[in-house]
């Protein structure tokens, strides 16, 4: 387990193993790492704010959205937000569960563990 102290952040497992594969840009997917949510910094969720702001997505309480859930993981994982747009609801909203547990400092909980 990887033990981030100066966040008190502990990294249980990182990866989102998907129900399903998916073909994008010619790599097939079946797998997200999220250990980069830990490196973010307020810099990055502003830039996703600003994002879904120039694209009319305005929520009250953005970061319980799945277009802040996508768009951070986006920020998180270096794809393409287009990627995250294309998945099937039931991984998007596994997505959406890592990030909004994530963010809510419960370290990254939620991912279904890849073997």
């Amino acid at each position: 387990m990887d033990e981030r102290k100066e966040t008190g952040i502990a990294l249980k497992k990182a990866t989102l193993k998907l129900m399903k594969s998916y073909e994008f840009e010619g790599e097939t997917v079946s797998e997200l790492d999220f250990s980069g949510m830990v490196d973010m910094t307020a810099k990055n969720m502003m830039r996703v704010d600003r994002i879904l702001v120039s694209s009319g997505n305005v929520s009250l309480s953005p970061e319980t959205t799945l277009a802040y859930s996508l768009a951070f993981a986006a920020e998180a994982t270096g794809r393409p937000v287009e990627f995250f747009e294309s998945l099937a609801p039931f991984d998007a909203i596994a997505v959406k569960n890592v990030v909004t547990n994530f963010l809510s400092g419960q370290g990254l909980t939620g991912a279904r563990a890849a073997n």
